[in-house]
């Protein structure tokens, strides 16, 4: 069964995760947020202030048919039918506003349980003032003015209450509407804060993921590429670390580890390799060496000569300007016990011989039985002083 590997792309992802998850979180609250704040607004201007407006427009309505009614009683046939007109356009103005709110609440809008009554309240007092309006209007008209200001005192009061039950719709809506102005400012000042506390926190997190990369992937790195410099100048007994760890710089430094211990093993070839060309170059210099200490002549098998060396020919008083003998034989004292050497060709032309020889000088000349398996015979003498 394989170990959970948490590597460096499992930690990253992991990290850029929580920080999508942070900024799916902030943009869900903030979603939530804007929508009530744009909800609460929309209550503000859209349905309570246009309901305001409306019980505003109530409001004038009466208020002015309140005045217009006493100017009927109080003013002359003339001036009277002024009033009598404006208290028919202003009952008119109150018709469309009430229509109007009438369709709001019936609408998206609705109405709460507390309009509804207070709603409620304004339609019955109208229907009560109404009548006596008309009624004052008709005993003017009719010249009965002591009955008409006898319904003038009886419409009063409902005229006060019909203002009052208009001002409490406007003052319930004012007080909505500042309880929703709260809600919007508190919203305001919590989406602010709660933007701070994420912009803290996302700044708690970058600098938690700068220090857990330095620590995890850039230290790391750093070490390891120190072995590398260290086996690239030859130093292969350095250590290389972090080879424990389960990610992808554990594995990098398993490579790095295997071409350490290449090197050591290049390493350990070059320096053998470099001992064995020592010791070539140490026999060439003994055979050289040698060469120049001491009389070499070199023939086949069958006597022809392949070749001598200047202190062979020297040491025999020989030119070697011509070396045409095919065959040699050796002749050597006995009284003598490197015996004095004497050198006949068998066939062709022999060495000639110098015309003084060096008395200091004695050699002697190995022979081999000719035969053509045998490969080329090298003998050779040390100079010797008589």
């Amino acid at each position: 069964m394989s170990k959970f590997r948490f590597g460096i792309k499992t930690r990253l992802g992991v990290g850029f995760g929580f920080m999508l998850v942070l900024m799916l979180a902030l943009t869900w609250i903030s979603i939530v947020q804007v929508n009530s704040l744009n909800a609460n607004l929309t209550q503000i201007n859209d349905i309570n202030s246009v309901k305001q407006r409306y019980a505003i427009n109530y409001r004038g309505s009466v208020h002015d048919r309140a005045i217009a009614i006493r100017d009927v009683i109080l003013l002359s046939a003339p001036q009277r039918q002024d009033s009598v007109a404006l208290i028919a356009k202003l009952a008119d103005d109150y018709t469309r506003s009430e229509t109007a709110m009438t369709q709001m609440i019936g609408g998206p809008a609705g109405a709460t349980q507390e309009e509804h009554r207070i709603l409620n309240d304004i339609a019955d007092i109208q229907a009560r003032t109404n009548p006596l309006v008309t009624q004052i209007i008709a005993l003017q008209d009719a010249g009965d003015s002591r009955g008409a200001m006898t319904k003038l005192m009886e419409v009063r009061p409902l005229f006060d209450a019909w203002l009052g039950a208009i001002n409490q719709f406007i003052d319930y809506h004012e007080a909505v509407n500042h309880t929703i102005g709260d809600e919007v400012s508190s919203a305001a000042s919590n989406f602010q804060t709660l933007a701070l506390i994420s912009l803290m926190i996302a700044l708690g997190l970058a600098v938690s993921a700068a220090t857990l990369v330095n620590r995890s992937i850039t230290k790391p790195l750093e070490t390891l590429s120190g072995a590398m410099r260290g086996m690239a100048d030859g130093e292969y007994d350095t250590v290389v670390p972090h080879t424990k760890r389960r990610d992808e710089i554990g594995d990098m430094a398993a490579t790095v580890e295997v071409f350490r211990q290449n090197g050591l093993k290049v390493a350990e070839m070059t320096a053998l390799e470099a001992g064995r060309i020592t010791e070539a170059l140490d026999a060439k210099g003994q055979i050289d060496a040698v060469s120049k200490a001491q009389a070499v002549i070199e023939f086949r098998p069958d006597g022809t000569i392949v070749k001598a060396n200047e202190n062979f020919c020297h040491a025999l008083g020989w030119v070697t300007s011509t070396m045409r003998s095919s065959a040699v034989t050796t002749a050597c004292s006995s009284t003598h016990p490197m015996r004095r050497a004497s050198t006949i060709a068998s066939s062709g032309k022999s060495w000639p011989r110098a015309k003084t020889r060096s008395p200091n000088s004695t050699a002697c000349i190995g022979t081999a039985a000719p035969s053509p398996s045998r490969p080329p015979i090298i003998r050779s003498w040390m100079r010797t002083a008589m």
